[in-house]
């Protein structure tokens, strides 16, 4: 479950229906319940505005418009992307810019060894500071 950004939703996934779906509901009383998704959804995450969910179809990310006022209203879906992204049905496992034109996804189409591989940048505060200035990193 997540809070939409204005306090007032909950966004959640429900197998209720035979398949998981991603559903909104009021916040902090429940009321009535809206479904966001069709033919299935999980991992849902809100954009940083609340105009937008994001949520997982199979291998696909789609984007669903949404009014959050006066009452919430489900708009249009489109399909972002596919991809063979990590998934874990309880939990998202992926998130977004505050300006929704970017995604952060762990890519398992170039996994080692059967789990994602993951670079991992030491010493990066220095690194930015030579790029900055000019310099050519290693370069002696």
């Amino acid at each position: 479950m997540k809070v939409s950004p204005d306090g007032r939703w909950i966004v959640y996934v429900s197998d209720e229906t035979g398949r998981d779906e991603v559903h909104v509901t009021s916040f902090p009383e429940p009321g009535r319940r809206w479904q966001v998704s069709a033919g299935g959804g999980s991992e849902p995450v809100w954009a940083k505005d609340g105009s937008e969910l994001f949520y997982r179809r199979g291998q696909s990310l789609t984007a669903v418009a949404v009014e959050l006022s006066p009452e919430f209203a489900v708009g249009q879906r489109s399909v972002l992307f596919g991809g063979e992204y990590f998934a874990y049905r309880y939990h998202a496992q992926h998130d977004v810019s505050p300006g929704s034109d970017r995604f952060l996804m762990v890519d398992m189409s170039q996994t080692r060894g059967g789990g994602p591989a993951f670079d991992v940048v030491l010493n990066w505060g220095q690194e930015l500071r030579q790029l900055t200035r000019g310099d050519a990193i290693g370069a002696r």
